[in-house]
């Protein structure tokens, strides 16, 4: 199914640019209005993001080894301030 393509995609990539890059990254196994779809479908569910400048980033941290490497080193915003 696209959406877990897309999702595999993300867990390993974790941010894009654009979602032209994005799409150029899946290739021609789909086409912009159906990613359009799944990139609604995917902030819905809290699974990614699309930033002020339109990046798109994958904050859903559930069996991703990357993503909880990340998180457990981050820093607590707490303590930044």
């Amino acid at each position: 199914m696209n959406i877990e393509k897309v999702e595999k995609l993300f867990k390993k990539t974790i941010e894009f640019d654009s979602k032209s890059q994005l799409l150029h990254k899946l290739g021609d196994s789909m086409d912009a209005r159906s990613l359009d779809k799944i990139i609604t479908q995917l902030v819905k569910e809290n699974k990614i993001i699309v930033n002020d400048d339109h990046s798109l980033t994958w904050i859903d941290i559930r069996g991703n080894k990357k993503m909880m490497k990340l998180w457990k080193s981050a820093v607590p915003f707490n303590s930044i301030v």
